[in-house]
């Protein structure tokens, strides 16, 4: 699941609460860049401080002043993790059937 704030704030901060199972399963990753605003950053140590003490969180900082660059780092980072996480859940990365079903029905 992917969201971005401050919209976040609105979606997740009290539905993330259930189900329960969650808390175990869960990582947030809070991802920040070097042109963000210093709103946004407020916003998410703040979420940070409240959900640190039920989930695992990780920081992620991109340095780089160049917003594409950043970008193109974060899309490659997180292409790397799914791909990890893949070979740990014994997943094939390769195979999109439900895709390929989509594509299916939504031809006809």
């Amino acid at each position: 699941h992917f969201n971005y704030f401050p919209e976040m704030n609105h979606n997740e901060i009290v539905g993330i609460l259930n189900p329960k199972m969650i808390k175990k399963n869960m990582i947030f990753y809070l991802l920040y860049f070097e042109s963000q605003n210093s709103k946004i950053n407020k916003r998410m140590d703040i979420i940070h401080s409240i959900l640190k003490k039920d989930y695992l969180i990780k920081k992620i900082k991109f340095n780089n002043k160049n917003i594409i660059f950043n970008m193109i780092d974060c899309i490659i980072l997180f292409d790397f993790v799914s791909y990890h996480l893949s070979i740990k859940n014994r997943v094939d990365a390769v195979k999109i059937e439900r895709i390929d079903i989509l594509k299916e029905k939504l031809s006809k």
